[in-house]
């Protein structure tokens, strides 16, 4: 695990950096979860490229504050990206949040390829297409394994 939070996980299992996000972030919580981020990107070496998938596995969305934040600091990254990011994958079982995004990403396309999935193991699969890396089967039980505990923290309480 690269960083963690209240409510979001930063991990590395390769070729792909894994985000998920649980809750809707606190601005506190969402500033440290975009340093995380932002101190990955800089950290990368410019020479070797890598996939990332979004996780959010329920409704949880940022503040359109932290939407303006977030897409400030990788505009200003835009280079590196372009260099270092195979494609992104976002991955949600909302069809309203994958549509908007398929529509912001058509207007102001980002310099990597976007995918937009249901599911972590379908945003894998389709990662294939531009990162020949990418073992959806075993990076899909790698996840798991890296993020149990944020995972488990999903499931209805059997008690």
């Amino acid at each position: 695990m690269i960083a963690q939070g209240d409510g979001w996980a930063l991990g590395w299992c390769p070729p792909v950096l894994f985000t998920l996000v649980t809750r809707v972030p606190t601005d506190a919580e969402f500033a440290r979860l975009l340093q995380a981020v932002l101190a990955d990107i800089d950290g990368w070496s410019s020479t070797e490229q890598r996939s990332v998938l979004h996780h959010l596995p329920v409704a949880s969305q940022l503040t359109a504050r932290q939407r303006q934040l977030i897409s400030a600091e990788l505009s200003k990254r835009e280079d590196q990206l372009r260099r270092i990011c195979c494609g992104y994958a976002l991955c949600t079982d909302s069809a309203l949040t994958r549509g908007l995004l398929r529509v912001i990403n058509w207007l102001a396309p980002p310099p990597y390829p976007t995918y937009n999935a249901a599911t972590v193991l379908q945003g894998l699969r389709a990662l294939v297409a531009t990162d020949k890396r990418v073992d959806p089967e075993d990076l899909e039980a790698r996840y798991r394994a890296l993020f149990v505990n944020p995972l488990r923290a999903l499931e209805p309480d059997q008690g």
